[in-house]
């Protein structure tokens, strides 16, 4: 993605640091989602897990595509 400044979103250290971050952090996420289903966790323990993992892939996505 382009921004306004004509600089590409990857390009920026700022910009990277951050989609890195959010990437991580869904990963973590997803990690505690393995270890919930295989500690016998509740089904809408593990869901929550999940969807906070969605959402921030989503809003990596939408930073990274600026859609």
């Amino acid at each position: 993605m382009t921004k306004k400044n004509g600089t590409h979103v990857l390009q920026n250290s700022e910009e990277i640091e951050a989609i890195v971050k959010r990437i991580k952090r869904a990963q973590g996420q997803l990690g505690a989602v393995a270890r919930m289903i295989e500690e016998g966790r509740s089904c809408e323990e593990v869901v929550t897990q999940i969807s906070a993992a969605s959402k921030a892939i989503n809003t990596t996505t939408i930073i990274v595509t600026g859609k």
